[in-house]
């Protein structure tokens, strides 16, 4: 079984508690991680969380082998400080990432482009280089994980915590193996079905997840698709000019209605305040 996790929202429903959950629960073959390192899977570990942007929340189940699909952009330096620090907190447990060599790498142009597309666009972004790098790929011009030529992810390489191919996704299905992708932001972002322009460079949509994970060319008689989606009681957007978000009240609001319960949030990856 194929088993999608979408945020149903604009992100930061919980999808990665959620994934938790399902992983420790289902304890899955195989987990794909779809999207880039703009948005954050937060883990609850010994002592605290720890913020995934990259490596799937299916970590925590030790037997579960770990994916990028290959629509995933890859941030280098975010990917291996990760990587060795699940390595020594033993959530890793001698488990290689695998990671499609059609994946793309962001650059450090890249994340250049981008903060000077948002300040002449004065639209909100996390300036992670994401819009910039996906355009890349679809002119045939990104620097792809397969090229082999990033220092940082040959090095991942050497020290076997990265493997740059694609899981046997066809050996997987015929196995009947529980399947799990985990998508990134939520449906209200998408780029063709939210509130465009303040939109994500991509749709966020239970079909594009499947095609990120590799499995776009698969007849559809061969699996068995079921979606979880992740809401929230009260919906947020990440701070600043992110788009309409209806009925929006402040946090102060918020706290006097749970009489303190609730406080002001920061974004994983932005670590702003959320609206």
């Amino acid at each position: 079984m194929l088993k999608v996790i979408i945020g149903m929202q604009w992100g930061s429903e919980g999808k990665g508690s959620v994934a938790q959950i399902l992983a420790t629960k289902d304890q899955p073959e195989l987990a794909i991680r779809v999207g880039g390192p703009n948005a954050g899977h937060s883990i609850a570990i010994p002592g605290g969380t720890y913020p995934l942007r990259h490596v799937p929340a299916a970590v925590v189940h030790k037997h579960t082998k770990l994916a990028l699909g290959p629509e995933s952009l890859v941030l280098p330096d975010v990917l291996a400080q990760e990587l060795h620090d699940l390595q020594k907190m033993g959530w890793l447990a001698g488990r290689p990432l695998h990671i499609s060599p059609r994946a793309a790498v962001i650059t450090k142009e890249d994340i250049e482009e981008d903060n000077k597309d948002v300040e002449a666009r004065g639209s909100e972004s996390t300036r992670k280089g994401i819009g910039v790098t996906r355009a890349k790929k679809a002119r045939r011009l990104a620097k792809l994980v397969g090229d082999e030529d990033d220092e940082v992810i040959r090095q991942l390489v050497e020290k076997e915590l990265v493997v740059i191919e694609d899981p046997d996704l066809d050996w997987h299905v015929r196995e009947d193996d529980d399947i799990h992708i985990e998508s990134t932001q939520g449906f209200l972002l998408s780029l063709n079905y939210g509130d465009y322009p303040h939109v994500t460079s991509r749709d966020l949509t239970v079909t594009q997840a499947l095609n990120d994970a590799g499995f776009g060319n698969f007849p559809t008689d061969k699996w068995d698709v079921y979606t979880v989606g992740v809401a929230r009681t009260f919906p947020i957007r990440i701070a600043g000019r992110s788009g309409p978000l209806p009925g929006e009240i402040s946090w102060e609001e918020l706290a006097t209605a749970t009489n303190g319960y609730i406080q002001p949030e920061l974004t994983t990856v932005t670590r702003k305040v959320r609206r």
